[in-house]
């Protein structure tokens, strides 16, 4: 899923045949998820695989002396999800909240108080007691 899927097909005739793509019962052309080439070789691509893409494909070939065509399966499958594996948590609250007073030397005080001075750029913490 949401890869390219390239198909070719080299048909030889005379007079030159006429080839038409098909998923299922529909005449598949060139949209923008399609891609419907002829460079002496036709190519089907599909630039964007979908899960609904799966099935048969096939190719027919016409001209005056005949029809011949082939069919193959696309069997697309699921894309992996590439992000982190996470696993559900539980849901928990805080049903209580307590604040504790402790009670600090002056120094411990004065050194998150102080205004600091790191690289160039100045900080002040201040503890306040209430």
């Amino acid at each position: 899923e949401g890869e390219r899927a390239k198909f070719t097909c080299r048909v030889v005739g005379s007079p030159t045949p006429r080839l038409s793509w098909y998923k299922g019962d529909d005449v598949i052309i060139t949209t923008s998820r399609f891609k419907v080439t002829y460079d002496g070789i036709h190519h089907l691509e599909i630039l964007k695989t979908k899960l609904t893409d799966s099935g048969d494909i096939k190719v027919v070939a016409v001209n005056p002396s005949g029809k011949v065509d082939i069919s193959v399966s696309l069997e697309v499958q699921p894309k992996e999800y590439m992000g982190a594996n996470l696993k559900p948590t539980e849901k928990s609250y805080v049903s209580k909240l307590t604040l504790k007073h402790v009670e600090q030397s002056d120094e411990l005080r004065d050194a998150f108080t102080k205004s600091k001075t790191h690289f160039g750029v100045t900080s002040t913490a201040e503890i306040n007691r209430s």
